[in-house]
């Protein structure tokens, strides 16, 4: 009976990187779960021995759960192949203790359903990634997922501890894997380290997860958690372009305006409001928004030049304090959007009116409006919300 069990030992080949190589890249993925299921059997039954590799089997099999996806199998399996001495087992198990059950199926639920809509999910180990055909993408799996994450029994299993430790140690062995560097970042994130975060989501993106992480690296421009102005938050903007990621004309008006570049912000804004079919009139307010912005950013300009250009008047200037701009509604609205005339009224003051090189005694105070309005509030319904070409789309 030994010998029986030898000679069919004998038989057995297993290459790690081989396998590891075929499932990063969907080849064999069926093959292979059926060779290490049936020897994982055996061992249990007592028909092999434990083998040299068995703890890479153990491996393989919870990364193929992992991707499929089957948290508590995923779990069990690396968690038992890192205690037999496989490192490499870390990294997916930090990301398990960092998403937590739920999170976990939510994540991949949102990955199924993106890459259906965009295509665009390039992690090497989600069940999508840049494979339309994978195998396990089908209707009982997204019900599956869909079951669990209804479940009122499901356990979150979210370690915030463990999976730094997993994780840093995935990082110590140089792993390639950029969701590993996701979680990173989002750890780093929850404890408002914005250079740590940014440090990390550079990282994965380095590592081909370019469109997550460029979409995580945005939002932290967006949010002003990194500088907004910035040369790299153009660059990342770009890159989001050039990937078509979800809703970018919205990201590109908002990053813009957070650069009082207004001219780009509204150009954005219009494109948004040529591409909805409903629900036009909140952009319409929104429009509205940025061109006051943009008006009151140009009497600023010009305010900053006129004063540039009295204080090289021989003798003090007097009284050069701005007066408050105060509004005629009660809800903030600024004036000059309900009239045409009081537009014209406000802009010509300053456009118009010529410098005169005096003496001091002679020098009449010149009153500027001041760019910006206390509480000035965003969201307030304006009177006549602007529109650049089509008056019968505004909402009355």
């Amino acid at each position: 009976m030994g010998n029986s069990s030898a000679s069919q030992t004998d038989s057995l080949d297993f290459s790690l990187e081989k396998y590891e190589h075929d499932i990063k890249h969907n080849l064999n993925i069926k093959t292979i779960k059926a060779y290490c299921e049936n020897y994982i059997k055996n061992i249990e039954q007592n028909k092999y021995p434990i083998l040299s590799f068995h703890k890479d089997v153990l491996y393989i099999l919870g990364l193929i759960y992992f991707i499929e996806p089957d948290f508590c199998k995923a779990l069990d399996y690396l968690t038992k192949a890192y205690t037999l001495g496989q490192k490499k087992s870390a990294s997916f198990i930090g990301i398990l203790h960092w998403r937590g059950e739920k999170k976990f199926y939510e994540d991949r639920k949102w990955a199924i359903d993106y890459m259906k809509r965009f295509r665009k999910c390039n992690l090497p180990y989600y069940a999508t990634s840049n494979y339309p055909d994978r195998y396990y993408i089908s209707d009982e799996i997204i019900n599956k997922i869909d079951k669990l994450m209804k479940s009122k029994n499901i356990d979150e299993n979210h370690n915030a501890d463990k999976s730094l430790q997993f994780l840093c140690e995935a990082i110590d062995n140089k792993t390639d894997n950029p969701e590993v560097y996701l979680c990173l970042g989002g750890f780093y994130y929850t404890s408002k380290d914005y250079e740590s975060t940014m440090k990390y989501f550079i990282m994965a993106r380095d590592l081909g997860s370019d469109y997550m992480a460029n979409e995580k690296i945005l939002g932290l421009y967006l949010r002003k958690e990194c500088d907004p102005n910035s040369e790299d938050a153009i660059k990342c903007l770009n890159e989001c372009i050039k990937l078509k990621v979800h809703d970018i004309n919205t990201r590109c008006s908002q990053l813009y305006e957070l650069r009082e570049d207004y001219e780009l912000a509204i150009k954005y804004m219009e494109l948004i409001i040529d591409e909805k079919y409903h629900c036009k009139a909140k952009f319409y307010t929104k429009l509205s928004s940025l061109v006051a912005k943009k008006e009151y950013k140009h009497l600023a300009d010009e305010n900053k030049k006129l004063q540039k250009q009295l204080n090289d008047i021989n003798g003090p200037i007097i009284n050069t304090k701005l007066p408050v701009l105060t509004t005629n509604s009660s809800s903030g609205v600024l004036p000059y959007l309900n009239s045409s005339n009081s537009h014209k009224q406000i802009y010509s003051n300053v456009v118009d009116s010529p410098l005169v090189a005096t003496k001091p005694e002679n020098v009449m105070p010149i009153a500027y409006a001041t760019p910006f309005i206390d509480n000035y509030n965003d969201t307030a319904p304006l009177l006549t919300p602007y529109t650049p070409s089509a008056p019968s789309l505004i909402y009355e």
